[in-house]
């Protein structure tokens, strides 16, 4: 993965949406170029849109998958953010191919890559260069230490054993100590491998980068969140810090000094971590420290702790039921899911969350990944729902539709933090759901529906011999003989409900909800009951109530799409 950064020596104030501008050429180019030369690039597998709920989290089985027909192969040629961008290869030597293609288009549009240039010469007579702020990282595939140390300490054969347990075995099973020479270790034998080195490019160098930060997050060689964690920590240690002279103030409630402490520490301390692959020892290590803090909120010693046989559930419960460290991390994790399940099928997002590389993995347990730490806390949120089964592969057909009701997930996501409060039923467990389709695809879906009358009766003829469209059909109000499936109490709080009252299902679309308000609105409406009241069967009041549940509805789904 490597990591580009431009430079220019412009300083007019739209120079930012210039550059924007131009990267969207330069990713244009870059594809064409790319293809030109026959680029090796990173093949990702997943579900096709239609087919979406058949995805799974994690666990793929890619030989059975790719069996499947509604699976689909697609590329990702690089990442772009403002004006940085990353690019994924799959080695060093189609890096380096690939990073004097960069640094030649960039060119070309009158830009620069930043690379290290040369600014004198060391003591002993090499060349200097200055910092480069393009970088690259190497990602070690699985057992690639073990390997190393094998092949490093072979001749002088005094390789441990205990070394290569350490380098084996799970971190969840080693102390901290060995956590930290683990680490060391590591570090050694990466800044020793080859693949690390330099790379010289026209004018200048590149180096390798074996931890950075961007947008808040750290980012490892490694793939572990631990250096990420410890900042977050002390991020939140130095807010607690800042606010001492608040919270030691006598004049202040608790219960203010809790909001204060969720609104700023709490919020310091789990940025980002919906990205975390959590293991059982970093939330130990969160849980400590957030106990920490709420005994100094609480004026708690330690001697009490152990005299009174203090226990953590009942310092939370003295701190207005403090979340566990748990609960907290789950349920921001959950958010994060559901506007993924919810958000457009373009989202990349949305695509990444069930794909997968078709390759053959290595003996032994994977490396936790972000995937696998949403697939536990999904297990805990669906905890006490007795109607959903969470597999062990995180499939989407057991919960997919559950997320696409926000006010139900949101529901799940309050008992998570707080179990005192009643499950939510589901809304409607057989319902089937289209997803939100992008700017450009809703445009033409809603000119479809516009000219399409299938709503109001048969098929319209030709153009040309268009006739005037039939009255609609009203809706089962409740004097029908049709026995209702909504629940009135439900219609502006549920889209299953909401939908059902104006006659349509869950994959109808923006344009044909919003035709057919209008349409049982007129129908409906108490003024216009003089004239309708025959056809709908109902007498003024019940008019006006169904009137009423219309426009509930119409409100709710206006807000959800």
């Amino acid at each position: 993965m490597c990591k580009v950064t431009t430079q220019s020596h412009d300083t007019d104030s739209d120079f930012s949406l210039s550059i924007m501008c131009f990267m969207s050429v330069f990713a244009q180019l870059l594809e064409k170029e790319w293809s030109r030369t026959n680029m090796e690039r990173i093949t990702f597998t997943r579900e096709s849109d239609d087919t979406y709920p058949n995805g799974q989290l994690f666990r793929h089985d890619w030989k059975s998958c790719i069996k499947s027909d509604g699976t689909i192969d697609f590329t990702i040629l690089l990442l772009m953010y403002c004006d940085d961008m990353a690019i994924p290869f799959s080695s060093r030597d189609e890096m380096i191919k690939g990073m004097l293609m960069v640094q030649q288009l960039l060119s070309d549009l009158g830009l620069q890559m930043h690379v290290g240039k040369p600014i004198g010469t060391n003591d002993d007579g090499s060349i200097k260069y200055d910092v480069s702020k393009t970088e690259f990282t190497f990602y070690p595939p699985p057992c690639f230490f073990k390997d190393q140390i094998k092949t490093r300490w072979a001749i002088a054969d005094h390789t441990s054993d205990n070394t290569i347990v350490s380098l084996s075995s799970d971190m969840e099973t080693l102390s901290e100590e060995a956590q930290d020479e683990r680490v060391s270790l590591e570090d050694e034998l990466y800044d020793a491998c080859e693949l690390t080195n330099e790379v010289l490019l026209n004018g200048g160098r590149i180096t390798s980068a074996k931890r950075f930060k961007y947008l808040g997050k750290i980012m490892t060689y490694n793939l572990r969140d631990d250096d990420a964690i410890d900042a977050r920590i002390a991020a939140a240690s130095k807010a607690m810090g800042a606010l001492k002279h608040f919270f030691n103030k006598k004049q202040v409630s608790l219960y203010s000094k809790y909001l204060i402490f969720l609104a700023i520490p709490i919020n310091l301390l789990l940025w980002g971590c919906e990205s975390w692959a959590v293991r059982v020892d970093h939330v130990n290590k969160i849980e400590r420290f957030i106990q920490r803090q709420m005994r100094k909120l609480l004026n708690i010693n330690m001697l009490q702790v152990k005299d009174e046989h203090i226990t953590r559930e009942q310092i939370r419960e003295r701190f207005h039921n403090m979340s566990s460290a748990q609960a907290l991390i789950d349920g921001r994790k959950m958010q994060l899911l559901g506007k993924v399940i919810r958000s457009e099928v373009t989202s990349i997002a949305r695509i990444l969350l069930i794909a997968f590389i078709p390759n053959t993995r290595h003996i032994g347990r994977p490396l936790k990944c972000c995937r696998e730490a949403l697939h536990d806390s999904l297990c805990r949120l669906m905890l006490d729902v007795q109607e959903i089964n969470i597999d062990r592969r995180g499939s989407l057909i057991d919960w997919y539709y559950d997320a696409l009701c926000p006010s139900f997930w949101n529901s799940l996501i309050r008992h998570l933090k707080d179990t005192s409060l009643p499950v939510p039923p589901r809304p409607n467990p057989d319902a089937s759901f289209r997803p939100r389709r992008g700017p450009r695809r809703r445009a033409r879906q809603s000119n479809r529906d516009d000219d399409d009358n299938q709503d109001d009766g048969p098929v319209s003829p030709p153009r040309q011999q268009r006739q005037a469209p039939q009255p609609p059909t009203p809706p089962s109000p409740p004097s029908q003989q049709r026995r209702r499936r909504y629940r009135e109490e439900n219609v502006g709080r549920i889209l299953w409900d909401s939908f059902d009252i104006l006659g349509l299902d869950m994959s109808a679309s923006f344009a044909t909800t919003r035709k057919r308000y209008r349409q049982l609105a007129r129908l409906y409406h108490p003024d216009q009951h003089h004239t309708t009241g025959a056809q709908t069967g109902l007498d003024y009041e019940q008019t006006t109530k169904h009137f009423q549940l219309i426009a509930n509805a119409w409100e709710y789904l206006e807000s959800k799409f």
